[in-house]
Formats: C-alpha cells, sequence, structure tokens
C-alpha cells in the first residue's frame, strides 16, 4: 500500500462561486431520493421456514416459504446458479430450490412446521414502510408519535411524506 501524502494546503485554490452552475434538476431529484432512502425502512412480514435440507440429520440449508436460502457462505454461489431456471414464487419456488439443493448435495427435505400452501403465501401481509424515526432525530428532526406509528403502502407513498419533513429549500 502506498503511503499517503500530506495535504499541501498551500497549494489549494479558492473556488470561485460566480463560475458555478446549478446541477440539473435530475441530478437534484436523485440526491433528494436517496436522501430519503436514508430515513425510510420496509417492514417486512416474516414468511417463516418452509423447509430445510438435512444430510445425515444435520441441517444444510434454510428455505423460507418466500424462497429465500440460509446456508453456509462456502454454498451460497452454487445456490444462486440452482435458482437461475426457476419460474416461479413463493411455496412453489422454495420446493423447487429445497428439491435442487437436496439433490445436489444427497441429502433430504424436511418440512417445517410454518410452512405455507401457495395460497397461504398469496394472501400473506403485505410489506408496508414507515419512516425511521430514531435515524430522524439522530440528524436533528422532531417526529411526532403520529408519524412514527404510520405505514405507507409503498416507498414512494413514505418519500412524499419525508419530502414535507426535510428541507430541500436550498436546493
Amino acid at each position: 500500500m502506498d503511503a499517503l501524502s500530506p495535504l499541501l494546503t498551500s497549494q489549494l485554490k479558492q473556488i470561485d462561486m460566480g463560475k458555478l452552475q446549478k446541477a440539473p434538476r435530475e441530478l437534484l431529484e436523485r440526491i433528494k431520493e436517496a436522501d430519503q432512502a436514508m430515513y425510510r425502512e420496509a417492514v417486512i412480514p416474516k414468511t417463516g421456514i418452509y423447509a430445510e435440507v438435512k444430510v445425515n440429520g444435520e441441517t444444510v440449508a434454510k428455505v423460507s416459504n418466500s424462497g429465500g436460502v440460509e446456508t453456509a457462505n462456502n454454498f451460497a454461489g452454487n445456490i444462486r446458479e440452482m435458482m437461475e431456471d426457476i419460474n416461479a414464487q413463493g411455496p412453489e419456488a422454495a420446493r423447487q430450490i429445497a428439491d435442487k439443493i437436496a439433490e445436489a448435495i444427497g441429502g433430504e427435505v424436511v418440512m417445517a412446521d410454518t410452512a405455507k400452501t401457495q395460497a397461504e403465501w398469496m394472501n400473506r401481509e403485505p410489506v408496508t414502510w414507515k419512516v425511521n424515526a430514531e435515524r430522524l432525530q439522530q440528524h436533528g428532526y422532531e417526529v411526532s408519535k403520529e408519524l412514527e406509528n404510520l405505514r405507507f403502502s409503498s416507498a414512494k407513498l413514505t418519500n412524499e411524506t419525508l419530502g414535507t419533513l426535510l428541507d430541500y429549500s436550498e436546493v
């Protein structure tokens, strides 16, 4: 690694503020959206475990009802490849994924008590959004209890609400 060289302040030049241009509106909107993303978070309902893949009685992978996989990192790359041709979602995808993993490693699929049917999964609670009140407060914003407890149906609606709270008058 190269050594860091000291900053020579004597070589710094003053910026001519008259030559600066305003950033394009599109860029400012993207910055604003990124800023708002810092202050919102998704509320994702837990889907539960669909099945475990076991080898000699030891769990080597857990597959959630949504098709997500939890396994050792050294196996993660192989899982991604196995999932490429799966054209399903929810428990249908979870079943295919669990079967492929079991086949690849000579294991067995053990259904979990929390396994859902496709119909149950399709009728699950939706993902909602909320403002991250703690982060807003850390940055000096006051957050009412009402706003703290609100849930939004989309990130866009959350951003619109945040846009009324955050000060973008200088932009």
